[in-house]
């Protein structure tokens, strides 16, 4: 049985060329060279790219979820949504743009991320919506499809940028808390006004 360290330096490695280099520009001897074993000791432990691209993909997802549940445990309604906001920015801020073009090419890692990422965010943002409904920090009209899609769409128009990274992360924190006040009432705003917008943009 392959050694758990070697698999866990593989899936390390991997993970980190797919994100900067992109999904076709990641080979598995690419992959092999930078570990330090063979292309044979890889394909013991990996199959396929396919197969390695899914376990970095599914680990990363287990790890940012992690992430999220440590973020809003213990915390108020509004300041766990702006918070499970700000982990979901540094997860995709870290896809760098050959990263995001090549992926739409895997139906399966699509799948995967849909099923054990975007849904359980969707679910644990509706629950913190309504429960700030109910507390009387959301308008009553407001529906969280409209909310998550808007939010979804702004998160996906921001690219993994060194250079930029400061200004985007103040761009996305005012977008985020000036859309977030323009739905509450005069008690949400409060709560926000009580978040600070120096906020730690988590990044695996």
């Amino acid at each position: 049985m392959m050694n758990q360290e070697v698999k866990t330096r593989i899936i390390v490695v991997a993970t980190d060329c797919f994100r900067k280099y992109g999904i076709k520009n990641t080979s598995m001897e690419c992959v092999a060279s930078s570990v330090g074993i063979s292309k044979r000791t890889l394909y013991q432990c990996f199959s396929s790219k396919r197969v390695l691209l899914a376990e970095c993909v599914r680990i990363c997802v287990e790890e940012n979820r992690e992430q999220i549940r440590r973020k809003i445990t213990g915390r108020g309604c509004m300041e766990a949504m702006v918070g499970m906001c700000h982990v979901v920015y540094g997860l995709l801020t870290s896809l760098y743009p050959a990263f995001r073009k090549d992926v739409v090419r895997y139906g399966e890692v699509l799948i995967l991320l849909r099923e054990s990422y975007r849904t359980p965010l969707y679910e644990e943002g509706f629950r913190l919506f309504e429960q700030a409904k109910r507390r009387g920090f959301v308008l009553q009209g407001s529906d969280f499809r409209f909310v998550f899609s808007f939010f979804e769409n702004c998160l996906l128009s921001f690219s993994a940028d060194v250079q930029e990274d400061k200004v985007q992360a103040a761009a996305y924190s005012h977008t985020l808390l000036s859309y977030l006040a323009g739905i509450c009432t005069y008690s949400g705003r409060e709560q926000l006004n009580h978040i600070s917008m120096e906020v730690s943009y988590e990044k695996d």
